[in-house]
């Protein structure tokens, strides 16, 4: 005959006992099966640890249990272990229900409680809950509305009121709800959370941070309200916050998708390309299906120069998300990155014919368009777009750079005014000053502001004198050029980029001048050079080197990853280098191990990686005869120092080098060589070989 044992059950064995049950307790309730779940497991020690909440955290941090699951498990264990009455009983019974996504359950048991205590507030709330997630609004109201006979100044129900009619569509009568229930309870968490919900789809991020912020004060686990607030620093370009908010949902929830993919895109907009796919990949383990990983893990690729990869990506997400036409987009900008403009204008066009007004795709056409020096093609497309959206800034910034290749006019300094209005581009700090723009700068007080990139810059200094001539300017310079900028203008009054002194009148860009000065003509362009110099010091310093007794000639090939296809592979110049080696120095700055191990095999002195500043890249030019180089700033640097410079171009080149010439109406001491067909250095290096061969040796 059995016996019952009396033994004492061990905490160790109830603790194992209770992760033993969990996940089947979890898929009984789920599956609506309660009343056998609490037959199975009614053994005293599992109902009181289940009951526990410190007990459930250790489970969660066990078991990998969501905030919910670990909650219903609360309340299975509260249900089985404390003696209710049968109404009470129900009640909880339906808030289980409801916690496990079986609204019509939830409605039966909380109509039964009502039954018997129709002043259950918790069973109404419940039970409003319950029809308003079965679309049954109407009913929904009216179970409230009961709720705010019996108990008026209870904030819980106005809370839920505010859910539901925010559920309804009824936004501005949701907020009252919501801020009524505040007026009762600054603390009621659901309250804030749907307020900061509502004004985070309004647009409103700092009222919707405000009430993240909040809400969290009184729930600071809540992983949806971390994911939301972090959000909204993402939004904001506060990624490094937001990434903090991310990972601390995903500290909470190891599963969830969108803190995973929300952190994807902010280590992706701070260029941190590994953390971004690494984030990505988890975001794939718990959704495989999710277009917008796809788009995101394929933009990581692109911004690692792995176009050929990222097209697997957007092809998925094309097939996944036909209706998405950013996956159009991101594959074609891929394939441009591939130096494929014509299949990049082939996938542009797939995008405009299932979506005509898709502007976006014309713009980035346009940019393909203009790799292949179809520049009429490419104004033709871009009036298109601004036929639809006339203050597209966007499509006036590209049309200005197809129109400048013809030379300066009004029209295109105008145009290209609107780079400064573009959503990619970081504004630049106002200081409380209006843009000169198209006012006359006679008599002002004007900051120069730094803008885009070195080259640019130097090629505006050439306005310097006569802008300083009507106007009294204080110029934007960085460290790395104020030894030129002094050298060369040494009475000019210079601050920091991030810096503006006070009593000033108005403010203009570099790159604003020419429209400033009315240069509207090739033949306006003020191309006197040098405009610029090197110090003094900088040049005997220089001079003094062995390396530039015998070699006269400097070379550099390579610059920025964009614009692309301007860098020329130091593979493709071992010829050139075979031939001119014993007078060349290399002016790169950063040689890879690759090129520098080439300099090395051909003996060609690496002086630009010892180059700090302007000014001593200045003073070396002036110590050679010849400088060859790609688009970079070095050939800007060049041309305004008046040195004989060899520009080597692209095919579809910048606006500055303009069209089918091989002189510069900019520097006029500058000879182009420019590639007669796409990405083929071969007949460019020739001639520039030809030309250096006639050259009188030293």
């Amino acid at each position: 005959m059995a016996t019952r044992s009396n033994a004492k059950i061990s905490p160790k064995t109830v603790q194992e006992n209770a992760l033993a049950a969990a996940p089947q307790i979890l898929e009984m309730i789920g599956r609506g099966m309660l009343d056998e779940a609490e037959r199975n497991f009614s053994g005293s020690g599992l109902k009181v640890l289940l009951s526990n909440a410190q007990s459930t955290v250790g489970l969660k941090a066990a078991m990998a249990l969501t905030a919910d699951q670990v909650r219903l498990l609360q309340m299975f264990g509260d249900y089985c272990s404390k003696p209710r009455k049968a109404s009470e009983r129900l009640q909880v019974r339906a808030e289980m229900e409801i916690l496990s996504a079986l609204p019509g359950s939830a409605i039966a048991s909380a109509k039964s409680c009502l039954k018997l205590n129709p002043k259950n507030i918790p069973a109404l709330l419940t039970l409003a809950t319950a029809l308003r997630v079965t679309g049954q609004a109407k009913a929904a109201l009216g179970a409230l509305s009961d709720a705010l006979k019996l108990a008026p100044d209870n904030a819980a129900v106005h809370t839920q009121l505010g859910e539901t009619l925010l559920g309804n569509k009824q936004t501005e009568q949701a907020i009252a709800a919501f801020t009524k229930a505040l007026s009762l309870d600054k603390s009621d968490f659901k309250a804030l959370f749907n307020l900061g919900n509502i004004h985070k789809s309004m647009g409103n991020l700092d009222k919707a941070h405000k009430a993240y912020t909040l809400a969290l004060k009184f729930n600071p686990g809540h992983v949806e309200a971390l994911n939301n607030r972090g959000a909204c620093f993402q939004v904001k370009d506060r990624d490094k916050e937001a990434i903090k908010d991310f990972d601390a949902a995903i500290s909470l929830d190891r599963r969830h998708l969108f803190a995973w993919l929300n952190k994807g895109v902010s280590h992706l907009k701070l260029e941190q390309f590994r953390q971004s796919l690494a984030a990505l990949d988890m975001a794939f383990a718990i959704d495989p299906n999710m277009p917008d990983i796809y788009n995101n893990y394929g933009l990581a690729l692109i911004k690692m120069q792995r176009f050929e990869e990222s097209l697997a990506y957007f092809d998925a997400m094309m097939l996944l998300a036909p209706d998405r036409k950013e996956s159009f987009l991101s594959k074609g900008n891929a394939l441009n990155g591939m130096r494929n403009p014509d299949e990049a204008i082939e996938v542009f066009q797939q995008a405009l014919d299932r979506f005509p007004d898709y502007n976006d795709a014309r713009v980035n056409m346009a940019g393909a368009l203009q790799e292949l020096a179809r520049h009429e093609d490419a104004i033709a497309i871009l009036d298109e777009a601004l036929a639809s959206k006339p203050d597209f800034p966007e499509a006036m910034w590209n049309k200005s750079n197809s129109m400048l290749t013809a030379g300066p006019s009004e029209d295109a300094w105008k145009a290209y005014e609107h780079r400064l209005h573009i959503s990619v581009g970081k504004p630049l700090a106002d200081f409380g000053l209006p843009l000169l723009s198209t006012t006359q700068p006679k008599g002002k007080k004007l900051l120069v502001q730094w803008e885009q990139r070195f080259g640019d810059v130097i090629q505006m200094l050439r306005y310097a004198p006569e802008l300083e001539n009507i106007s009294d300017c204080t110029w934007q310079v960085t460290d790395a050029m104020i030894d030129l900028f002094k050298a060369s203008f040494p009475n000019l009054k210079t601050c920091g980029v991030k810096d503006c002194p006070p009593g000033l009148d108005a403010r203009t860009p570099y790159t604003s001048l020419p429209l400033n000065l009315q240069n509207f003509s090739v033949e306006s362009i003020p191309n006197s050079t040098p405009y610029l110099k090197a110090s003094p010091q900088s040049v005997k310093t220089w001079k003094k080197r062995s390396e530039l007794k015998q070699r006269r000639i400097g070379i550099t090939w390579r610059g920025n990853l964009k614009p692309p296809g301007r860098s020329i592979p130091i593979d493709q110049l071992g010829p050139f280098f075979e031939e001119f080696h014993s007078q060349l120095v290399s002016l790169q700055m950063d040689p890879n191990e690759q090129e520098a191990q080439t300099l090395g095999n051909f003996s060609i002195p690496s002086l630009g990686s010892e180059i700090k500043t302007f000014d001593e890249s200045a003073g070396l030019l002036c110590n050679l005869d010849t400088i060859i180089t790609i688009d970079t700033a070095v050939a800007h640097l060049a041309g305004a120092l008046g040195r004989q410079t060899k520009i080597l171009l692209k095919y579809g080149c910048d606006w500055r080098w303009m069209l089918e010439r091989d002189d510069s109406p900019w520097y006029p001491t500058a000879k182009l060589y420019r590639q007669t067909s796409l990405d083929d250095w071969s007949d460019v290096i020739a001639r520039a070989s030809a030309d250096i061969r006639s050259l009188k040796k030293p």
